[in-house]
């Protein structure tokens, strides 16, 4: 749990930054490159928000089907954890993206 705290304190950290700095990122590139790394980091930092929706939303019905049908299902609890593996890997992939677009910032 601590590890999905700190990956959405991060993913949230990189939508600001990404939101503030968008237009100084990868500018070292030509144009048309630097508007693919755009798009792209863009993309992943969108993974990461839906995955990271999905997971609340799988947890918080699997709980809830839990309590109301007294037996443990499988479906939400395997889909909470496919989506939050989705988002530590779209945050991680984003990090290194930005990364990426600061070392080649003027």
């Amino acid at each position: 749990m601590l590890l999905a705290l700190i990956t959405l304190l991060v993913w949230i950290g990189l939508v600001w930054e990404y939101r503030r700095k968008k237009a100084a990122l990868f500018a070292r590139d030509e144009p048309a490159a630097a508007a693919v790394w755009l798009r792209l980091l863009r993309r992943f930092l969108w993974t990461g928000g839906i995955s990271a929706a999905v997971f609340a939303a799988a947890a918080v019905i699997h709980n809830a089907a839990s309590a109301l049908i007294g037996i443990e299902e499988a479906v939400f609890f395997t889909l909470a954890l496919a989506a939050l593996v989705a988002f530590v890997i779209a945050t991680g992939v984003s990090l290194l993206l930005y990364v990426r677009g600061r070392l080649t910032r003027g």
